[in-house]
């Protein structure tokens, strides 16, 4: 299914952006869903000038600053006569550039270990009718992976925080974290309410243990302890 009508509409002259970097990105969606390529010819802290990549063609976007520091489309001229240059030349088009494919790719394709550059391929191909090369999208899996492992070594960090949240909206609860006092590694977590542990003293001296593996960057697997309630019904407890 094809997805260029989710991309960032075409800028037009008047049209104002909060910063050069955000034209930047209306530029490369607009590229990719008209099919052309452009190049930075000037670009300074006041004015950027985009052109196509093939030298002599009149297509050309300029863009100015304002006194209030946004920044404004001024000259928009798209029309070109360089289609067949631009093919037989086999220019690089947007969707060949890593910042564009690692913005756009995560909505369409979830990056694990196990997708292959071909499947990223594949995702541009189908919904946004754009040819990358091999190495492009391996080099894309690569830097989604990177990404994703940092966030989800950060998540760890927030741990101790969450459980003081924890605590102030549910006073009573007990809750336990280990992490290895070498290198602060997180090793476990425990978290029993307070009414699981009060309801406890009714129910039957019987608690079972399970256990699942969780599905993510790291090997993790989530125990949960249950008893039997005097009504011989299930009880979680932690």
């Amino acid at each position: 299914m094809s997805a260029l009508a989710d991309l960032r509409p075409a800028p037009f002259v008047g049209q104002h952006y909060s910063s050069f970097n955000d034209l930047k990105k209306a530029l490369q969606d607009w590229s990719v869903r008209e099919k052309v390529s452009y190049r930075v010819s000037k670009r300074d802290s006041t004015r950027g000038i985009y052109v196509y990549k093939v030298q002599g063609c009149p297509w050309r976007v300029q863009a100015n600053k304002t006194e209030l520091g946004d920044i404004v489309v001024t000259v928009l001229e798209i029309s070109h006569n360089c289609i067949l240059e631009c093919t037989a030349a086999n220019i690089r088009s947007t969707s060949s550039k890593q910042q564009w494919i690692q913005e756009i790719l995560p909505p369409h394709l979830v990056i694990t270990q196990s997708t292959s550059p071909r499947d990223i391929q594949d995702c541009l191909r189908l919904r946004f009718s754009e040819i990358i090369d091999y190495q492009v999208a391996l080099r894309a899996k690569q830097a989604l992976l990177s990404v994703g492992l940092r966030a989800y070594r950060l998540s760890f960090s927030k741990l101790s925080a969450y459980l003081e949240t924890l605590k102030q909206q549910n006073p009573g609860v007990h809750t336990h974290l280990s992490v290895n006092p070498t290198n602060s590694q997180f090793q476990r977590i425990f978290i029993c309410p307070q009414e699981s542990a009060n309801s406890f003293h009714y129910c039957r001296h019987f608690i079972a243990v399970d256990g699942t593996h969780l599905t993510g960057k790291f090997r993790m697997t989530l125990l949960l302890a249950v008893t039997i309630d005097a009504a011989g019904h299930n009880l979680l407890l932690a």
